[in-house]
């Protein structure tokens, strides 16, 4: 994985309310790390997810950007991560 190019994968949307916050984060972070992993990218753990939420006219609009690097297709499946230059496999 070295010097591999790193890709930026984000998520913008609208939550109602406060109490959906940290729900709403995990189930987009899930569904980022899967279309990730359907284009053959995993996640770059010493990099962290970004999220920031504001609050506007009544509502919480959030982005979250997680990171990853390309490893291929069926690679993606076996590999939790990337962590330096070391692929962490899934367990």
């Amino acid at each position: 994985m070295t010097h591999s190019k790193i890709k930026r994968f984000q998520q913008e949307g609208i939550i109602a309310t406060d109490k959906d916050l940290i729900r709403v984060k995990q189930n987009i972070s899930n569904e980022i790390i899967n279309v990730m992993r359907d284009n053959g990218y995993v996640p770059v753990l010493d990099v962290n997810p970004a999220w920031s939420v504001s609050y506007i006219d009544g509502h919480y609009e959030f982005l979250l950007t997680i990171h990853g690097v390309y490893c291929g297709k069926s690679e993606a499946r076996k590999v939790y991560g990337v962590l330096g230059q070391d692929k962490i496999p899934m367990e």
